[in-house]
């Protein structure tokens, strides 16, 4: 019988986030868990690391300089529907309300929006 920390053990995770006290500390916490942890700043990257190495899960920021993680995640979705993807942001701005979420996740489960603070859960 698996374990959870088992199966987190096992995880490759692709983490994109242009801050970078932000990028450091989250990475820091999810090595504590997880097999291997790829970083960026950028999106640019983040498609050629995630078409170059075998990504289990995706954590993007929503609002990177000079790009968007929504986008990311919208080129993300055209060949692949599976991938776990976690969308995050500090900004309460950037998450207006639940169907905005839906919206751009375009109805694929396995994407969730996250935020700082109240108002979405």
């Amino acid at each position: 019988m698996f374990k959870e920390k088992d199966i987190l053990r096992e995880l490759t995770i692709l983490y994109i986030e242009d801050e970078k006290i932000i990028l450091e500390n989250i990475t820091k916490v999810l090595e504590l868990f997880v097999k291997k942890v790829i970083t960026t700043d950028n999106t640019s990257d983040a498609f050629d690391l995630y078409t170059n190495e075998t990504i289990d899960i995706i954590i993007s920021d929503i609002e990177l300089k000079g790009s968007s993680g929504i986008d990311f995640v919208k080129e993300i979705r055209r060949f692949d529907k599976k991938i776990p993807i976690i969308m995050i942001s500090g900004y309460s701005r950037m998450f207006p309300s639940k169907s905005w979420c839906r919206s751009v996740v375009q109805g694929h489960s396995s994407v969730t929006c996250c935020c700082s603070r109240k108002g979405l859960s």
